[in-house]
């Protein structure tokens, strides 16, 4: 009976990715916030601008740049995510490689993040890939120098998040001065290529104001902490500690790598992050609990495995379910670039309504969250403009932008009115705006100025 329940849950692995993830990539993928201006940074990079130079992507790009790839031979937002879906096959395949039969208790939370919108496509997506990827070497004791080599990528995916880690693995064989030797030089390598790029497009001064000063600045003004979130993070973190102090002669790379997870939340602790940063970390701790037999799988009662895969016929329903809901009330935004995206229906037609307005104008800028779907889908530039969160800038945000605004002369500036601005957004620039720029018309939450 249990063998035939682990078959029947191998079925269903495969149902999930071919119906599912097709199911939800070509029919039903709504816009989120964070997707927009990653696709904003590939579409940049397509087009031939320079990162950090002509715009202010604040962590390394190796995202940015392998999501661009598609770009050249279709650019649309759907490519981007025909990409990612290809890393979320990527991500259950490594997690079916580091679990094997275990994968009956790893899927539900998979799923369960998937809704809750963790697995996004931006550089956190190509992170968690690369983490697997790490951990299934760690697990096999393979290739020390690629280990070091996909160290190095994580550090160009997100230099913070990538350094930490880097730092914890390279700390788990400093006793072994060869094995330390082949991880350094196989991190150095994808590094020392990056510096190369930055010399080679002149931008690496600006790299070192957006990617490093300006985190400062960013930490300074985002230091956002969701209470919820918190207690749930701790409650993990504490887990990490007693598993680590408990098992620490027994070999716990995994849980040391789940320490160095916590950097996924800072300095956000939001609901996404803090999902972000519980997926990866329970993997680690679940990965090591199975590895050195403190949970043993043939000591599970019978009835736990029923529970667990009818949990995750439940939640593949619901999944369903969800999207079918999602279908009544949601429509193609059908603008340039967006043509096969989903939007909310009222949502829908605001967007389509901004952009007519905003294409009668020639000379424009937007300060907004629209901004950047605008510039795409009017085939403009990717700017400084797109992204204005404080530190995005780099070090002193608030007299740079306030500068090169004063600077501009015969432009419309949009900027948006309403008050959902989150403590991110453009606060810091929008009295220099209503001061110094007069109001000549306005749509939706959009007000619209001009200065000679």
């Amino acid at each position: 009976m249990e063998l035939w329940f682990f078959s029947c849950y191998k079925h269903l692995i495969f149902i999930f990715i071919t119906t599912f993830l097709i199911y939800w990539i070509f029919g039903f993928f709504l816009v989120y916030e964070d997707t927009i201006p990653s696709y904003g940074f590939s579409y940049a990079i397509a087009n031939g601008e320079i990162p950090y130079r002509d715009f202010n992507i604040i962590s390394t790009p190796l995202y940015s740049f392998l999501m661009s790839i598609g770009l050249f031979i279709y650019d649309d937002f759907l490519t981007i995510i025909i990409e990612s879906g290809i890393i979320y096959i990527l991500i259950i395949f490594l997690l079916y490689k580091l679990f094997k039969d275990k994968l009956l208790y790893i899927m539900p939370l998979f799923i369960i993040f998937f809704l809750l919108k963790t697995f996004i496509p931006t550089y956190n997506l190509l992170l968690i890939l690369l983490l697997l990827i790490i951990l299934l070497l760690e697990k096999n004791n393979k290739s020390d120098f690629i280990i070091g080599l996909l160290l190095g990528l994580l550090i160009l995916t997100k230099h913070s998040i990538g350094l930490i880690i880097a730092f914890i693995s390279l700390l788990l064989v400093i006793k072994d001065k060869k094995r330390l030797f082949k991880r350094l030089s196989g991190l150095i390598i994808p590094c020392l290529i990056f510096i190369l790029y930055l010399l080679l497009t002149n931008s690496i001064s600006q790299f070192i104001d957006l990617c490093i000063l300006g985190m400062f600045d960013f930490a300074n003004h985002n230091n956002y902490i969701n209470k919820t979130s918190l207690i749930l993070i701790i409650i993990i973190f504490l887990l990490n500690i007693i598993l680590l102090i408990k098992y620490k002669n027994k070999d716990p790379k995994e849980l040391i790598y789940s320490l160095g997870c916590i950097s996924f939340i800072i300095p956000i602790i939001d609901q996404y992050h803090t999902c972000l940063y519980i997926f990866i970390s329970l993997i680690c701790i679940l990965l090591y609990l199975f590895n050195n037999k403190i949970i043993v799988v043939n000591k599970i009662k019978n009835y736990i495995h029923t529970f667990f895969i009818s949990l995750n016929i439940i939640l593949l329903i619901v999944c369903y379910i969800l999207l079918s809901i999602m279908n009544n009330n949601i429509n193609r935004i059908s603008i340039p670039h967006f043509k096969y995206t989903n939007m909310i229906k009222d949502r829908n037609i605001y967007i389509k309504d901004i952009y007519n307005k905003y294409n009668e104008y020639d000379k424009v800028i937007m300060l907004g969250k629209l901004s950047t779907i605008m510039d795409i889908s009017s085939n403009k530039d990717i700017t400084y403009f797109n992204v204005l969160l404080y530190g995005n800038w780099g070090k002193n945000i608030n007299k740079k932008s306030k500068d090169k605004i004063n600077n501009m002369h015969n432009i419309y500036i949009f900027i948006e009115n309403n008050n959902d601005i989150t403590y991110q957004d453009y606060t810091y620039i929008k009295d220099y705006v209503y001061n110094n720029y007069k109001k000549v018309d306005s749509i939706y939450d959009y007000d619209i100025y001009y200065k000679e």
